[in-house]
């Protein structure tokens, strides 16, 4: 794996997307409320954040900004949960789930509930108020230890 060099700096909200290791970023600030979804061409609303996946529902969630907070919002009717930062967002007894402050770093998951036994469809979503400019890149972890470091004999090579 070639290292990818990168700028870091401080900009708005952003949405980094991880789906059948292909990445996309959503820059979240062009407007307020996003759905997020699968594509169903028999719907009448197509989602603003696209996914493939058969596991994410046609409408699974939100993500709003309400007076500079980002917020994610389950959609209870969908069939699998969403995690935050590994944490199942739980269903309520009744009516909408409770909206879910976004953090720089968070992470947003789409999977089976067990995720020691992820499904191959499950999506990641992680949360950035920070503008990493340049290529993203997926390295396999193949269940062993990453050396991460300047050293050129890393795994993954940082400047």
């Amino acid at each position: 794996m070639e290292t990818q060099r990168y700028i870091q700096r401080t900009s708005g909200a952003s949405l980094v997307l991880l789906e059948n290791d292909v990445i996309r970023v959503i820059n979240l600030d062009t407007r307020q409320d996003w759905l997020v979804g699968r594509y169903d061409p028999n719907m009448p609303n197509t989602p603003d954040i696209l996914f493939i996946s058969g596991i994410v529902s046609r409408e699974h969630g939100w993500i709003r900004n309400v007076d500079n907070q980002w917020y994610f919002v389950d959609n209870p009717r969908n069939l699998n949960g969403t995690f935050h930062n590994g944490v199942k967002i739980p269903r309520p007894m009744t009516g909408i789930k409770q909206p879910v402050p976004l953090e720089n770093g968070d992470i947003l998951r789409v999977d089976n509930p067990n995720l020691q036994h992820g499904n191959a469809q499950g999506v990641l979503m992680l949360f950035t108020t920070v503008t990493v400019e340049g290529v993203w890149t997926t390295f396999p972890l193949n269940g062993r230890g990453i050396l991460i470091g300047r050293d050129p004999n890393c795994d993954i090579v940082e400047p």
